[in-house]
């Protein structure tokens, strides 16, 4: 078996590691558990996918705010 990496998670019934979705990240740790991928936290956006850390999640543009955990578009701020 192989270990998934942050941003990455395993599950039994696949042959490859999922990464985590738009609008999230990993939270620094690895296995095979869909909860290692957490949502970026207000005030910020993911429009890409298999990002390992919260770093990893981007400001809104200064001015611009997202109410909303787990905003996957810049224009969602």
């Amino acid at each position: 078996c192989t270990i998934c990496p942050a941003g990455y998670y395993g599950v039994s019934t696949k042959t490859k590691c999922i990464a985590c979705d738009f609008g999230k990240h990993g939270n620094g740790k690895t296995g095979a558990e869909t909860d290692l991928c957490v949502e970026c936290e207000t005030g910020k956006y993911n429009n890409n996918e298999g990002v390992n850390n919260k770093e990893g999640c981007k400001n809104c543009e200064q001015g611009r705010y997202s109410n909303e955990e787990g905003s996957t578009t810049k224009a969602s701020c």
